[in-house]
């Protein structure tokens, strides 16, 4: 595992899982494992912990990760997580006027 930023334990470079897994040079984040990405954006950036930060990702998550998810593999391309995280947070920043 390649250390590469404030989420860097959640990134995997592994490909093939089971006796033999290989690095494959390309990083990606599982479901869970943006989730705990975007826990600590909100925390960090946001003040939203505990209860109300995950009140927050139950309201919106899962439509983030679908739209980043679009062939329904498990995963997003790291490259692509600053967006996944900015698309969150901008349905927070468009409901906000809501609440």
């Amino acid at each position: 595992m390649k250390k590469i930023s404030y989420f860097d334990p959640q990134i995997e470079s592994i490909d093939g899982k089971g006796e033999n897994p290989k690095p494959s040079g390309k990083f990606y984040l599982s479901k869970d494992n943006a989730r705990k990405a975007a826990v600590e954006v909100l925390s960090t950036h946001f003040g939203l912990k505990g209860a109300e930060g995950e009140k927050f990702l139950g309201l919106r998550y899962e439509d983030a990760w679908n739209y980043y998810d679009v062939n329904k593999t498990g995963m997003i391309d790291a490259v692509e997580v600053k967006n996944f995280n900015s698309r969150v947070l901008r349905l927070e920043c468009l409901n906000s006027s809501d609440t």
